[in-house]
């Protein structure tokens, strides 16, 4: 992902350079270490990017609700079986007043979601799918 941000940054540094031509250049000292010197809109978007680097992304998506409660050390005490029973998936204790839920997985849509429901089901009847706002999962190989 950060790999793919730079390559669009660096990208996007060069279509600049080409348009401005003389409100951007590039210095290097004795050192060896190179400064970029650009106008001020390229300023104000490298600071947004950099407030976001290390926020996590969520996007839209999909989680599998397992259990609900009103007693948190119950949910506490479920969420740590869950986890070890599904530790391939991540797990989440949510609080929605007044219960405490657990919800499993990082689900783009119904059909990532579905096989795993699927398998959920076994060893919890009541399991369902939830929209929520999920963390950006790796893409699929």
């Amino acid at each position: 992902m950060n790999r793919n941000l730079i390559l669009i940054f660096l990208l996007f540094i060069s279509e600049i350079k080409f348009i401005s031509g003389q409100n951007m250049y590039e210095k290097e000292d004795s050192k060896g270490s190179l400064e970029i010197v650009c106008p001020e809109l390229m300023n104000t978007i490298l600071f947004k990017n950099k407030n976001m680097v290390g926020k996590p992304m969520e996007i839209s998506g999909l989680r599998i609700q397992v259990y609900s409660t009103t007693n948190r050390y119950m949910a506490n005490r479920q969420k740590g079986i869950i986890t070890n029973a599904y530790s391939q998936l991540p797990c989440y204790l949510v609080y929605e007043s007044p219960e405490f839920k657990i919800r499993i997985g990082d689900f783009r849509n119904k059909m990532e979601a579905s096989p795993y429901l699927f398998l959920i089901k076994k060893d919890f009847e009541s399991a369902f799918l939830v929209p929520s706002k999920i963390k950006f999962p790796p893409l699929p190989k």
